[in-house]
């Protein structure tokens, strides 16, 4: 999958990178087209080539499904 960067080139995603990916519980296929296609739509704030790595983690751990937190006083209403 190629993704747009800020230079205006496209930034390919490692296949052995996106292969230990597959193993998140989140359909890793369709947020990496969420992430691209939402790129195309804010060119403004497109990725580096080198910050594309960091952008694309920070989406699958927003997309993944958080379990509950073990903050103290929450479990009562406080």
């Amino acid at each position: 999958m190629e993704f747009p960067l800020r230079s205006g080139q496209g930034w390919i995603l490692p296949a052995e990178v996106s292969a230990t990916w597959t193993a998140l519980p989140v359909d890793v296929a369709g947020e990496l087209e969420k992430a691209r296609v939402w790129l195309l739509a804010n060119p403004a704030r497109r990725k580096t080539a080198r910050g594309m790595p960091r952008f694309l983690v920070g989406w699958l751990h927003r997309a993944t499904p958080s379990t509950p937190s073990r903050s103290f006083g929450h479990e009562y209403g406080d």
